[in-house]
């Protein structure tokens, strides 16, 4: 049976970059489940055609869910995802129900049936733990001081201090507001504060958590 490890958290909390430390350290698959919504983003954009309004929202609709329905696991590795254009139309689709009703379909499989039958599975986003794998072996909550996030993300991007901050304190309250999957603290889960925590650190909290689960399992 796969074991799976749920790691969810607010922007620039290095939920991420413990979750490739993790899959790396137990030698699991890792799925960042952002590159899901930007690989369908990708899709959408090939999808439109001249003159094509991108805040035509009904339009949008349409063209996500069936951008959703075409991606497979090899476009995550696609050229572009994170530039701008795409990230602006991952956070019109992102909201959508119908859209994350078929992008789970897909993360889920990835849990399931791992590539390369390997033992376990990481994935990290925003629901994982609460939505995409409520039964997850282990679950995770990476966390940290707002101005903490903003500081790591602007030296990270070469910008300044107060416009990441003003950003990331936005995209919170977008994330933790949202009608559809928002995001929260899963019932169970182990929150890991990494606000005073090194990278190092911060993975070798999380491989103790999941090295403790797996001995008790």
């Amino acid at each position: 049976m796969v074991f799976r490890v749920a790691i969810d958290g607010p922007a620039a909390s290095g939920k991420g970059t413990i979750a490739r430390g993790v899959a790396e350290g137990f030698g699991f698959a890792h799925l960042e489940s952002g590159l899901v919504y930007r690989a369908a983003a990708r899709r959408l954009l090939d999808l439109l055609s001249p003159g094509d309004d991108l805040n035509d929202e009904r339009l949008m609709a349409t063209l996500a869910v069936r951008a959703a329905r075409a991606v497979v696991m090899e476009d995550l590795n696609g050229p572009g995802l994170r530039g701008e254009e795409i990230a602006d139309v991952t956070s019109r689709i992102s909201v959508l129900g119908e859209v994350r009703d078929v992008l789970r379909g897909l993360q889920r499989s990835f849990a399931d049936a791992p590539p390369g039958g390997v033992s376990g599975v990481v994935i990290d986003g925003r629901d994982i733990a609460t939505v995409v794998m409520p039964d997850a072996d282990v679950k995770i909550y990476v966390d940290a001081d707002v101005c903490v996030r903003a500081g790591r993300r602007a030296v990270e991007e070469g910008r300044e201090l107060g416009e990441v901050l003003a950003e990331i304190e936005a995209r919170d309250v977008r994330d933790s507001g949202r009608r559809v999957a928002p995001l929260r603290c899963a019932e169970g889960a182990i929150v890991l504060d990494t606000s005073h925590l090194t990278i190092e650190e911060s993975i070798a909290s999380a491989l103790e958590v999941i090295r403790t689960a797996r001995a008790g399992r």
